[in-house]
Parts: structure tokens; C-alpha cells; sequence
């Protein structure tokens, strides 16, 4: 299989611009991204929105942090955050869905390898961050579409498979923290 390498301002749109028109914004900044998952978010004014939440995000963008890259601040926005507002701590990456698929390009992205890539390219010691222009030049190898689809599909049912453990422990953590209550403390 003969792998096409590519810039990713190529296939994708960096950091697209956005105007942001409503009244209230919800908001991500980078403390609230760990490997995948939002962990929370914040809900804003717009007037009183932080000088940073700038970057209007749609579902299928990916969400990398450009500060302290190896901290592993990253995320596929599914439909349920689209139109959220993200820092500028964040690159945000539009594929072209004709060229790119997006969780493929996502996948491609979260390696250990790019993520090693990105900490090494960092400036600055008290605020290690990469420049945004780094994202333009990046050379993505890239399968034909029909590949890139198989590639997404299985790694994303393991990411549900993942996620679907993750919410069944949080409720029998619950379970039996309640039938611990109900036993020992009542």
C-alpha cells in the first residue's frame, strides 16, 4: 500500500476562524482536555469570556494543545460539544472530509510518536508551547480514503468500548457505595 505524505494544511483547515455570536459561550480551555475526554467546562457571557476563548469548534475538528503538548490535552469533538468555544492554548484542526477522514487524521495525530514530535518542538521554558505555524508544515502519511475509514472504524470501537467500561465501573462504584451506606452506616 503506497502511502501518500501531505502537509496538513493540505487536507485541513488550521485554526479556522469563526465569528462567535452568542450570548453565552461554553467554554474548554486546556486544563479542562485529558487524552480524549473533556473532563468539564465552563459556561460564560460572552462579554465575560476569557481573552482566550476565541476558537469556535465543530464536531469532527480535533483539538490538540499547543502548551505542553505531552501533557496529552487532546480531543475528537463529537456533536455534543460542537459550537463550543475553545482557548487558544488549542490548534484546532478542520479536515477536508474528500481527502481526509477525520478520525483517521485524529488517530494519526494522538500518536506517541507526534506527540513526542510536538514536545520537542516546543518554545519558550516557562510556557513551553509550539507555534500554530508547526501544524501548517506537518507531513501526514496518509492511506486512500477507503483504508483511512477501516483504520478509524476499529481503533473508534475500541474508544467506545473504552468508554462504555468506564461509565459501567463509575456506576458500580456508585452501586456499592450506596449498598455500603445502606449497610454499615444506616
Amino acid at each position: 500500500m503506497k502511502l501518500q505524505e501531505i502537509r496538513l494544511d493540505n487536507i485541513a483547515k488550521i485554526n479556522p476562524t469563526n465569528s462567535i455570536d452568542e450570548n453565552v459561550i461554553r467554554y474548554i480551555d486546556i486544563s479542562s482536555v485529558n487524552e480524549g475526554e473533556i473532563l468539564d467546562w465552563k459556561e460564560f457571557a460572552t462579554a465575560d469570556r476569557p481573552s482566550r476563548a476565541q476558537r469556535k469548534i465543530k464536531s469532527n475538528d480535533i483539538i490538540i494543545s499547543t502548551v505542553r503538548p505531552e501533557n496529552k490535552s487532546y480531543f475528537f469533538v463529537k456533536k455534543n460539544y460542537d459550537g463550543f468555544i475553545a482557548s487558544t492554548g488549542f490548534v484546532v484542526i478542520r479536515p477536508q472530509i474528500e481527502i481526509a477522514y477525520s478520525r483517521y487524521l485524529y488517530y494519526y495525530l494522538i500518536r506517541d510518536e507526534m506527540i513526542n514530535l510536538y514536545s520537542i518542538n516546543t518554545g519558550g521554558s516557562a510556557y513551553p508551547a509550539l507555534n500554530s505555524t508547526f501544524f501548517n508544515d506537518l507531513k501526514i502519511k496518509l492511506p486512500p480514503l477507503p483504508i483511512q475509514h477501516k483504520i478509524a472504524s476499529i481503533l473508534s470501537a475500541y474508544d467506545d468500548l473504552i468508554e462504555l467500561n468506564e461509565q459501567r465501573i463509575k456506576i458500580l462504584e456508585e452501586m456499592a457505595r450506596l449498598i455500603y451506606k445502606e449497610w454499615f452506616v444506616k
